[in-house]
């Protein structure tokens, strides 16, 4: 997990009071007080959704993190695609609306 989440705190360098905690064997991604992302067991990279957001993210074929874990109702986190994750742009803009909306 620790080459992994170095690889994701890195591509995350611009995000303020950036910190993480671990936590039912992955981990938490912090802005200050409130999580945006989650990185799974599995290491899977999860950002946070909401109602307007999560239809984009199921139209993209995106999983949730509890599509992972197979749990009942979806949680709010869902993988990105790799062009998301490889296009620094798109990235670091679906990263602030992940944020924009834990803070919501």
């Amino acid at each position: 997990m620790n080459d992994y989440l170095d690889e994701i705190l890195i591509k995350l360098d611009f995000v303020t009071e950036l910190h993480y905690k671990k936590m039912f064997g992955g981990v938490g991604i912090y802005s200050g007080e409130k999580i945006f992302a989650i990185i799974s067991s599995k290491k899977v990279f999860h950002l946070k959704v909401n109602d307007e957001t999560r239809p984009i993210y199921e139209a993209e074929g995106m999983l949730s993190l509890s599509s992972e874990k197979k749990a009942g109702k979806g949680m709010p986190y869902f993988t990105i695609s790799d062009e998301v994750y490889n296009d620094k742009v798109k990235f670091r803009n679906s990263v602030l609306q992940s944020i924009e909306i834990a803070y919501s």
